[in-house]
């Protein structure tokens, strides 16, 4: 047997081994050794003036060196020809035959040993085999080296709220020897190891500010693990859940998480809210205002008025670290959250309305002079139609309603003007009587603009139109003051006392009409003595109000 592995050994070897001619070789070098001393390039000294000729030099030197380079190259092309036939041969017929009976063996051999568990443990460990084969027996010894010391923490991080609680954190350790040390008063740990568990008991927190510790857990003396527990302050300001559109569940499921208690739900002649009560000492109750499945606002209720006044500072500065910018309204807007929060000291039970303020994403032209169309109170219908006659307007009898009422007729013109900047329609109400407080004559305008809405408003996610920040700076620049939202019309109110002026702005689609318009309504300031002022006149205009503007 031996005999024939000898023989099958030697049929493989080299008949010939390959001659490079390179007797030339030293006589190069002493050439090269020469030519290169002859350049002298220690001494060459590298100018702006000589690096022209230094990169030359070089040039010159790679070109010689590529020469001897290919010569070099086919030698070694040459003499691996044959070698790269040989293996192609050697591979399938010797090669790969061992290789096949080497991974045979090999999964023998791994049958035994392949079914020792990995050790865990920081300790090593010995065991012993019997193998028999027929009447042959021996013993197998097997010692296994101890593994690195390890343990495994789910969270680094464990946040909890303010009040007193016990908290369980998992550990996966490779040793039942702990060791604890923590860093603060305000809560104890106690090592479970055999559980790998460690119990976490954490006062109460009865200031406002959240407070940190850190706890290191040693393990077998070898390594330490930290982790780092937060603890909220005492709720006192609070905000409603942010996100505008959502459904209940996430609501539901955002109080549950800070602790607040649902109490009532949309019942009877209760509709829309849906009211929680919170853990707050300062707002105790959020009523969430659901509509089509959709939350649209929420009211947080103000539990200590007396206390909300002598903390307004801080609620101030609260509503600035959350995002939100004072307006010159007294509200808050949050361009991030896209919420606008309103304060309501007047009513019994005050609160903080949050109601959808989207950010605007982008700038839109506006008027480059403000649209206030014909505004000569007083006048009669003649002046109307000579205004008309010169801008473009054409009176509809269809949509007019002229000695129909007693007390006043409105007035609607159709636009035509090739002018991006003019309404589609114009109106007025001329009052014959002091009934609704107006002076007899002309007393309110109104001006339409359904191509070009986006001069006053830009349409929101929740479908509703919002006034864009370049016509809120027109009005503010032409001294308007913002009023606030008539809850009736739903119109935007603002007024300039010095020009006796007042602004109604709204998104108006008319009967058998899709598309929104702006309406844009400038009435006088100067009433009559007698009468009352009222604005039911409004809802004598053929129109539906299907979409609305807000700031």
């Amino acid at each position: 047997m031996q005999e024939e592995q000898k023989k099958q050994v030697s049929l493989i070897s080299l008949k010939q081994a390959p001659i490079i001619d390179s007797e030339g070789m030293k006589g190069i070098s002493e050439l090269i050794d020469r030519r290169i001393k002859a350049l002298d390039i220690e001494n060459q000294v590298a100018t702006l003036d000589t690096v022209k000729s230094l990169k030359e030099m070089r040039s010159m030197l790679n070109k010689e060196f590529k020469t001897y380079e290919e010569q070099r190259k086919a030698v070694k092309a040459a003499i691996a020809a044959p070698y790269t036939v040989f293996e192609q041969q050697y591979k399938p017929f010797i090669a790969e035959k061992y290789q096949a009976a080497n991974e045979q063996l090999g999964k023998k051999i791994l049958s035994v040993e392949g079914k020792v568990k990995e050790n865990k443990t920081i300790e090593a460990r010995t065991g012993k085999i019997m193998v028999v084969a027929g009447k042959a027996n021996a013993m197998v010894y097997i010692e296994q080296k101890a593994a690195k010391t390890y343990a495994n923490i789910d969270n680094g991080v464990l946040d909890v709220n303010f009040h007193a609680n016990k908290y369980v954190v998992d550990v996966d350790a490779n040793s039942k020897e702990w060791e604890v040390a923590t860093d603060n008063d305000w809560f104890t740990v106690t090592p479970k190891p055999y559980k790998g568990e460690l119990l976490i008991e954490v006062t109460e927190n009865e200031s406002r500010v959240e407070r940190a510790g850190k706890i290191i857990l040693n393990i077998g003396g070898k390594l330490n693990k930290e982790i780092t527990i937060q603890q909220d302050g005492m709720m006192f300001f609070i905000l409603p859940y942010a996100v505008i559109g959502s459904g209940i569940k996430e609501i539901k499921a955002f109080e549950k998480a800070r602790g607040s208690q649902l109490f009532m739900q949309p019942e009877g002649a209760n509709k829309f809210f849906w009211g929680f009560r919170t853990e707050s000492e300062l707002f105790n109750e959020i009523h969430y205002g659901i509509d089509a499945n959709k939350y649209v606002l929420s009211k947080v209720f103000i539990g200590s008025r007396s206390m909300f006044d002598s903390e307004y500072a801080n609620f101030m500065a609260y509503m600035t670290e959350q995002g939100f910018v004072e307006q010159n309204d007294g509200s808050f807007f949050s361009d991030e959250l896209e919420l606008k929060a309103t304060i309501n000291l007047s009513n019994t039970k005050p609160y903080v309305l949050y109601q959808y303020a989207p950010k605007q994403e982008k700038s839109y032209p506006t008027f480059t002079k403000f649209p206030y169309g014909y505004i000569s109170w007083g006048m009669g219908k003649a002046n109307i139609d000579v205004y008309e006659a010169a801008h473009g307007g054409t009176l509809d009898d269809k949509a007019s309603s002229i000695d129909e009422k007693p007390d006043y007729d409105f007035l609607y013109y159709n636009v035509a003007s090739n002018n991006d900047e003019a309404p589609q329609a114009r109106t007025y109400f001329v009052f014959k009587t002091e009934k609704y407080g107006y002076k007899v004559g002309l007393g309110q305008t109104a001006q339409y603009f359904y191509d070009n809405i986006n001069m006053v408003a830009f349409e929101g996610k929740d479908g509703f139109f919002y006034l864009t920040k370049e016509f809120k700076a027109l009005c503010e620049k032409e001294g308007f003051v913002y009023v606030g939202r008539n809850p009736r019309t739903s119109y935007i109110e603002y007024k300039n006392e010095q020009k006796q002026l007042g602004l109604r702005v709204h998104a108006t689609v008319f009967e058998g009409d899709t598309k929104p318009s702006a309406d844009i309504r400038i009435y006088t300031l100067d009433k009559a003595k007698s009468g009352s002022y009222t604005t039911a006149v409004d809802n004598t205009m053929p129109k539906k109000n299907l979409k609305k503007f807000d700031l």
